[in-house]
């Protein structure tokens, strides 16, 4: 009899071994046994003293015996959501359910807090790229801002010169007419060498050069019609005789000279072209 109740020990206790590696409890707390053996004499009390836990006899229904328990548990076969343990044991889910709540809860927790996070981290992610993009506009409207100032400045410079513009032109000498009156104001037999004008501050100053042909009485008189003449133009003023030898440049005898003289604004010179045309 002790090696038929040996090797339903070391059975039990195989059991034992793949319920805690299933459900990671540390012992049984109790043990039902049932059919025709589970009335050996004897046996509950050695079970229990063996395997040290609490052995009772299954009894599924009030006043049934511990033998039919297998027989009932054959003839109900495939029968879902059957319990036959005692009425006070059949709580075991739900304390299971109570054990593990704060687990279930914990995670539960920990999935909302993540997805609350993932939720911030796209914001933030979105608010970043619209950060990025708004910069990027800012830092074309600073430069089409500086463009802008720029054009403005060049605007006013624009008015400004615009408005110069009138007077200066005022005061630019009539060429054309200076010309006229230079070649009519020169005597015949006198040839001109140059002509240049010059700015000196406000005013502006003629130089004229040229030869006088004849003996030297009749090339200075020749330089003193021109001066007179220059004179008493509308267009000129301060003249003077700034140079004159005598010229070896040409076989005819002559004398070359360089006058300088102030040409009077163009105001002034209009006006009085007018008044003696009048």
């Amino acid at each position: 009899m002790r090696p038929v109740l040996e090797r339903l020990l070391t059975e039990i206790n195989r059991s034992f071994d793949f319920h805690k590696s299933q459900l990671e409890e540390e012992r049984v707390g109790r043990i039902f046994i049932s059919g025709g053996g589970a009335r050996l004499k004897g046996l509950k009390e050695y079970l229990a003293d063996q395997l040290g836990t609490q052995v009772e006899l299954s009894r599924p229904f009030e006043d049934m015996d511990s033998g039919l328990v297998v027989a009932t548990g054959l003839a109900l076969g495939k029968a879902k959501e059957v319990n036959l343990l005692p009425e006070k044991l059949r709580l075991i889910p739900r304390v299971l359910a109570q054990r593990y709540y704060p687990v279930a809860l914990a995670c539960l927790a920990a999935f909302i807090l993540f997805g609350m996070w993932l939720k911030m981290n796209l914001t933030s992610t979105g608010y970043e790229k619209e950060l990025i993009s708004k910069k990027v506009e800012l830092a074309g409207l600073q430069s089409a801002n500086k463009r802008l100032v720029q054009l403005e400045e060049t605007r006013k410079r624009l008015d400004q010169e615009k408005a110069i513009l009138p007077k200066a032109a005022l005061e630019q000498p009539p060429l054309g007419e200076i010309l006229k009156e230079i070649s009519r104001i020169v005597p015949v037999g006198t040839t001109l060498t140059g002509l240049s004008l010059r700015t000196k501050g406000t005013a502006k100053e003629l130089r004229l050069k040229g030869v006088a042909f004849g003996e030297d009485a009749e090339t200075l008189g020749i330089i003193v019609e021109i001066m007179e003449g220059l004179e008493k133009s509308p267009f000129f003023k301060d003249v003077r005789l700034s140079s004159s030898k005598e010229n070896k440049e040409y076989s005819e005898q002559g004398g070359s000279f360089e006058l300088r003289c102030e040409i009077v604004s163009f105001q002034f010179s209009l006006f009085n072209v007018i008044g003696s045309h009048d």
